[in-house]
């Protein structure tokens, strides 16, 4: 029994000390390993920046091994984030040179999700078109952060063709919708029909609000239609992105439609909205409308017809000018503050000064509503306009200044 019990713990000794042996000798390959990273990675990064700028005339020697191949991956794909054009070529090319591009699409397979993940980046990052079948079929993957990795890589290497696989792919939780009308507007007008089919769904839902506004970032003249249906018979929120986006896309048929809006008993973000798109598209017929809605109660919607107004230039202050009598001092005051920080007024003052009456007017009325820095500024100048300024500014302090809420 001694005997066995020896030899026992002799081989109880013998296998600690194996598996110490191990560890050390494991834990001193990982120091090297850390090390040899550790004391590549600046030299190849000096390396490649001097070769991108041109200050050297070869690029980084070919890395060597798993870990430098790793650490160049990684440098690359950091450069290609950050260059453009020619140099941009240059990284991708050297992306093949060091034979990066066969273990990139092999890891789209990988065990782990973050490496699959890397690759379909790595892929798009580089601008690899001959990439495009290997992350079509990625999103087959079971994997839903990899179909979305793989749909980015497809909108950077502007796989237009691909637009309707890669949304039939994505499936999107509500959370990830954003993920998805990002994705889409990367794609351009390929995207466009898909858009207009969310716009047309399901009434009330966050995706047809996503949609509006995405149609609007893309100037989706096709879309104009839709919209303005939307604007006229949709929810207020749809309503308000639908108008916003119609002003993004500035389009005149869209005109009719806003002005309803505009003139509609509806919420003031909605009216709002719409009075801003009119001044975006800018038509001269819309004045009278929107001196209308200047001279309502609601802050934000005079403001939004200030704004319209000043965008419709020597139009928008003739329509003011002309109705002065259907504006409060306030409105008069808002739409003369905006045209100041639109750096126009100047012109209004030196129309004044040259003998147009409808513009003495509404200098006049500014000054009692409070706007009078403009006054000051020209007041110091020589000239017609400057002894104008003066004169209007001796008929004493304004009578009150304009609070917004």
């Amino acid at each position: 029994m001694v005997a066995v019990a020896v030899a026992v713990l002799f081989v109880s000794a013998a296998a600690l000390a194996i598996t110490t042996a191990c560890s050390m000798v494991l834990r001193t390959r990982v120091e090297l390993a850390t090390r040899r990273i550790a004391n590549y990675r600046p030299v190849a990064s000096a390396q490649l920046a001097a070769y991108l700028v041109g200050t050297r005339s070869a690029p980084p020697p070919h890395p060597r091994g798993r870990f430098q191949q790793s650490v160049m991956r990684e440098l690359l794909l950091s450069f290609a984030a950050n260059v453009r054009g020619e140099a941009a070529g240059v990284v991708a090319s050297l992306f093949r040179r060091y034979g990066l591009v066969e273990p990139a699409r092999r890891n789209l397979n990988a065990r782990r999700s973050l490496t699959r993940i890397r690759a379909a980046e790595a892929l798009g990052a580089m601008g690899l078109q001959e990439a495009i079948p290997w992350l079509l079929d990625g999103l087959r993957h079971d994997d839903r952060q990899l179909r979305f990795a793989c749909a980015r890589s497809l909108s950077a290497l502007g796989a237009v063709s691909a637009v309707a696989e890669v949304d039939a792919a994505l499936s999107p939780t509500q959370a990830e919708l954003g993920q998805r009308i990002d994705l889409l507007v990367g794609f351009g007008a390929g995207a466009i029909p898909i858009l207009i089919g969310d716009l047309r769904g399901r009434p009330g839902g966050r995706r047809q609000w996503l949609a509006a506004e995405a149609l609007g970032e893309l100037r989706a003249a096709s879309a104009v239609v839709p919209l303005s249906t939307a604007l006229d018979t949709a929810g207020d929120e749809l309503s308000a992105r639908a108008a916003r986006a119609l002003g993004r896309i500035g389009d005149h048929r869209a005109t009719d439609a806003l002005a309803r809006a505009v003139a509609s008993q509806r919420p003031w973000f909605v009216r709002a909205a719409a009075a801003g798109a009119l001044g975006a598209i800018a038509d001269p017929a819309t004045a009278g409308l929107l001196v209308w809605a200047l001279a309502g109660e609601q802050w934000d919607v005079r403001n939004a017809a200030a704004r319209a107004l000043t965008a419709l230039d020597a139009a928008g202050v003739a329509a003011v000018a002309e109705r002065l009598d259907l504006l409060g001092d306030e409105a008069v005051a808002q739409f003369l503050g905006t045209c100041d920080a639109a750096g126009v007024i100047e012109q209004i003052i030196a129309r004044a000064a040259g003998g147009d009456s409808d513009r003495d007017d509404l200098i006049r009325r500014g000054h009692r509503a409070g706007i009078s820095a403009a006054l000051e500024r020209v007041a110091g100048e020589d000239g017609r306009a400057g002894r104008y300024a003066a004169a209007v500014l001796s008929t004493g302090p304004a009578a009150h200044r304009l609070v917004a809420p």
